[in-house]
This record gives C-alpha cells, structure tokens and sequence, in this order.
C-alpha cells in the first residue's frame, strides 16, 4: 500500500495472528489478533434455527433444515447448501455467510446474509 511493507505473520500456535505495517519513514504498527473458537451447536441449537425465512424483497422462501447433524439452508428444490458453524449463531456457506438473530422464545426470528455482492440481506422466519 503506497510505501508501506506490510508482513503478516501465524504464532506457533495457528490462532494467533499479526501484521506488522512499516511505513516509508520507518514508523511501525503491530496488530494482533487471536482468533476465537469455533462454535460447536449441539443438535438442539441447531433445530432451533430450523424453518422457513421469506424474504417478500425477492420472492424468496428459505428452507433451513437439520440434516445429518449439520444446519442446511435450501432456496429451491435440489440446492441445498450445507452451513458450517462458525461463530454463535453463525455459519459460512458455501459462497455467503450467514446468520441468525433469534426471537423471544429462543428460536430463529431472522436469517440474514452475505456474500461479496450483497451483504446484510434479510429473511423473516415463516410461523
């Protein structure tokens, strides 16, 4: 970037992370980051989350199921994209990210996504 050395570099122990920015006049910056662990969701979070969103802005309804153990999400008969967990209530999907705000009772109110064209879509969760 401009004059700068950027160097990113893994601890030995593969979470953390730093980039090191040096600029042109010898000033340097170092951020680090360690990355959190991944959310394990048990079976009952994840039937939680189960159901039908819509989305009325494109004419959508998702399926998001519990399949074999893992939550998938299904815009249309035969493609069925399968969710990894990530973050609480988070997953990434094959091409987008994805995820849940849930309502009062615990459940999946809302299903939201993105991906490098749209980001922060919404779908409300069908009762």
């Amino acid at each position: 970037i401009g004059s700068q050395v950027m160097r990113l570099a893994m601890d030995a122990d593969g979470r953390t992370r730093t980039l090191r920015t040096v600029t042109s006049d010898g000033d340097s910056v170092v951020h680090r980051w360690r990355q959190a662990e991944r959310w394990r969701p048990g079976l009952a979070e994840l039937q939680s989350l189960a159901g039908r969103y819509t989305s009325d802005e494109i004419g959508v309804t998702f399926v998001v199921a519990v399949q074999n153990g893992t939550l998938t999400v299904s815009s249309r008969p035969g493609v069925v994209d399968t969710l990894t967990p990530t973050a609480r209530d988070a997953f990434d999907g094959s091409d987008n990210a994805v995820w849940f705000t849930r309502g009062r009772n615990n459940t999946g109110r809302e299903m939201h996504f993105g991906a490098s064209r749209v980001w922060h879509f919404t779908a409300g969760r069908v009762p």
